[in-house]
């Protein structure tokens, strides 16, 4: 019986195939994180959803911060149909806060009315679009100021650039 011993070649091809594998289904891993990370706010199933939103320093023109952009506080709204609740509470804020006379289709849809001593405050989802109203409007020609949604890539983007300075 005889055997043939080869010496072991460096420039293995198959090694560096290896390598491109892990590679790809490292890549691959990541890719679904970051998808789940970016569209975990738009998921059917939730019954919470937080909303992203930033503020701008100065003018608004036509919906576009003309100075500096800032990010707000988040805010995270756990909603029930069967219970038509809806309890909100600011990221590293205060207590949670049940909203008062709630009409619930879903974490995407509701409608609130909290009936304070001068004034209504109205919250709203409507489409996955939060609004916040009072009534009567007390600060009518200040919407140039006001706050608005952003997507969750677009206010981390914010708050981390705000962070840098």
């Amino acid at each position: 019986m005889k055997f043939d011993i080869k010496p072991c070649d460096s420039n293995n091809e198959r090694g560096s195939g290896d390598i491109g594998f892990i590679a790809s289904i490292v890549s691959l891993f990541v890719l679904q994180f970051v998808a789940l990370w970016a569209f975990s706010e738009s998921l059917p199933f939730r019954d919470e959803i937080t909303v992203y939103q930033t503020f701008c320093t100065g003018a608004r023109k036509d919906e576009v911060c003309k100075s500096k952009e800032e990010a707000a506080d988040q805010m995270t709204y756990q909603v029930s149909t069967d219970q038509q609740t809806v309890i909100f509470w600011i990221v590293n804020g205060d207590a949670p806060e049940r909203l008062q006379q709630c009409a619930v289709r879903n974490a995407k849809n509701w409608s609130c009315r909290d009936e304070r001593i001068k004034n209504t405050f109205v919250r709203e989802m409507i489409n996955g679009q939060y609004r916040l109203s009072i009534e009567p409007d007390i600060y009518s020609g200040a919407s140039d100021h006001a706050y608005y949604q952003v997507p969750k890539w677009r206010w981390w983007w914010v708050r981390i650039t705000q962070e840098m300075k």
